[in-house]
């Protein structure tokens, strides 16, 4: 695994006295913290997940930019379900892989990277087939997306830096970056323990 990022882990949180959060920590070996350089509206913690408001929260921008990701396990929900606007759930500093789309899908037919659209993704352990099919789901799920070929991870939420129109309208309790394709037991290890861990 490359970045882990864990909202339960307090600790790795950098935050203000009204939770504004400044920067995340990665919890791996190979820190990889992702900051908030942009001086706007800072996402905010609460208990065991960070929210980020489409249109007014910043992105965070990790400290290393990964460009080998091949596996991500995220623990995310949304607001409301749809957005007129192109929420990008990941996202990096020059790339648009993780292209976001509007009403209540997540990633964009034309824009994502080919590498995520041919790939596949499980929602709660269950494959929907391509990520195409995910939706954005106003409960909190355990999304495993595996990518057929290296993708671009520089950001949590965010086109091209700090975008806001295109900044993810939920909230993630973990993110989890990896730079391989798992067995199918290993696979549905992490996605168990993530479920079980938090409760989905």
């Amino acid at each position: 695994a490359l970045p882990i990022y864990d909202a339960s882990n307090i600790g790795s949180v950098t935050k203000d006295g009204s939770n504004n959060v400044s920067a995340w920590l990665s919890g791996m070996a190979t820190a990889n913290t992702a900051t908030d350089t942009f001086g706007g509206t800072k996402p905010v913690f609460s208990t065991d997940h960070i929210q980020f408001i489409n249109g007014t929260s910043d992105c965070l921008a990790m400290g290393t930019r990964i460009t080998t990701a091949r596996t991500v396990f995220v623990v995310i929900k949304h607001a409301t379900g749809t957005s007129s606007n192109y929420e990008f759930m990941l996202g990096d500093s020059s790339s648009y892989d993780w292209h976001g789309t509007t009403g209540t899908g997540v990633f964009d037919s034309t824009y994502a990277a080919s590498n995520i659209q041919s790939g596949t993704a499980y929602v709660n352990g269950t494959s929907i087939g391509s990520p195409l099919s995910l939706v954005k789901s106003t409960s909190y799920q355990v999304i495993c997306i595996e990518t057929v070929g290296n993708v671009a991870v520089g950001q949590i939420t965010g086109d091209r830096g700090n975008d806001l129109s295109r900044t993810w309208n939920g909230s993630f309790k973990e993110i989890m970056v990896c730079d391989q394709i798992y067995d199918t037991g290993l696979r549905d290890q992490f996605i168990g323990y993530l479920r079980n861990k938090w409760s989905i």
